[in-house]
């Protein structure tokens, strides 16, 4: 297998073992072209297929790739950090490299995805991009355009030991069901969607990027022995002072103040003792007005609640926050639509 490859690289256990246990290649999806940090599985072939070419370049180590989202490579050195591409308004950071074979050392090239294998940075490795090639006309520069839709997994079950590693980074205490189900299932979580039951497939990541475990370390407080948790309670105390300035009255501030504390406490713990699975839908809406652009913000999000004392640990959650296109936190009554609900747990069958 090795040979068909490259006959100078060996194949990493990481896709022999990944190849053996499906032939599907799975894709953990961190975003799309508008940038939405999805984290959850999508399939972009087959490792038959892929192990039936050869990639002269997977030999040579890749050193010119950023852990970025979005670069630009150049063979023409314009004295800039960034380059604005022929196909978008926006600029990103660019890196000038002698030959673009500098760009593709180290890289499997299969189908319209570029699979990052040979580089000694642990955190790129196995990323997936997708590429734009074009000439700026203006400059006359030739560039390569790199956007990272994701990174390849191996979807075989953890070993107890990365699950006991975990455990302890993050000051849990896991139950034995909880671990059980983390180092004997597959890590790939299907949630069905709807009347029509959509599916999505998550990834249970429990070494990604920190952006997933910003509230982990923190036990829950908020949601002990509850199934829901929003901000809609003080909805109607915001309005009453806002329909009081609005007729004129005097309002008290410090009871406004109080409320403004008690909501930015609540905001500030909402997650605590969970972990970020996945996004289902990020979408920022633009409004365009007589005067100004607004924008209407719509998040749905998974959760797994893992650090808490009762039986919610291991339990599945919803995340919406909506905010409309006139929504200005410097107004007296804001208050987002925030909720975040449960719809199931690790170890039984999800649907929402």
């Amino acid at each position: 297998m090795d040979s068909l490859l490259c006959s100078d690289y060996k194949i990493p256990d990481f896709l022999i073992e990944a190849s053996r246990f499906n032939d599907l290649i799975h894709l953990n999806q961190l975003n799309d072209i508008k940038n939405q940090e999805f984290n959850h599985f999508c399939f972009i072939g087959s490792y038959s297929k892929l192990f039936k070419k050869k990639y002269d370049l997977l030999k040579n180590k890749n050193d010119v790739f950023r852990d970025l989202k979005n670069q630009i490579f150049l063979t023409n050195d314009l004295g800039k950090d960034e380059f604005k591409p022929v196909h978008t308004p926006f600029s990103f950071p660019c890196k000038v490299v002698k030959s673009f074979d500098d760009v593709y050392n180290g890289l499997i090239i299969y189908d319209q995805y570029y699979i990052l294998v040979n580089t000694d940075d642990d955190i790129l490795r196995y990323n997936v991009y997708t590429i734009n090639k074009n000439t700026c006309k203006e400059t006359n520069s030739e560039y390569l355009f790199f956007v990272l839709i994701g990174k390849i997994i191996n979807p075989v079950p953890y070993k107890l030991e990365n699950v006991n590693e975990f455990e302890l980074k993050y000051n849990l205490k896991l139950s034995s069901d909880v671990k059980k189900v983390l180092s004997s299932q597959i890590k790939t979580l299907i949630l069905n969607l709807g009347e029509d039951n959509k599916q999505k497939i998550f990834y249970l990541n429990l070494n990604g990027n920190a952006d997933l475990y910003k509230h982990l370390d923190k036990k829950t407080t908020l949601l002990e022995n509850q199934e829901s948790n929003d901000l809609e309670t003080f909805r109607k105390p915001l309005l009453k002072i806002w329909q009081q300035k609005l007729l004129g009255e005097e309002i008290d501030q410090l009871k406004l103040d109080s409320i403004r504390e008690e909501v930015k406490n609540k905001m500030d713990h909402f997650f605590d003792g969970f972990l970020k699975i996945g996004t289902i839908e990020n979408e920022n809406y633009k409004n365009i007005g007589f005067t100004d652009i607004s924008e209407h913000k719509l998040v749905v999000e998974l959760y797994m609640l893992l650090n808490t004392n009762d039986e919610n640990q291991g339990t599945l959650w919803l995340y919406h926050i909506n905010e409309p296109g006139n929504a200005n936190i410097k107004d007296i009554n804001y208050l987002p639509i925030m909720k975040i609900f449960k719809i199931g747990n690790i170890i039984s069958t999800v649907k929402c």
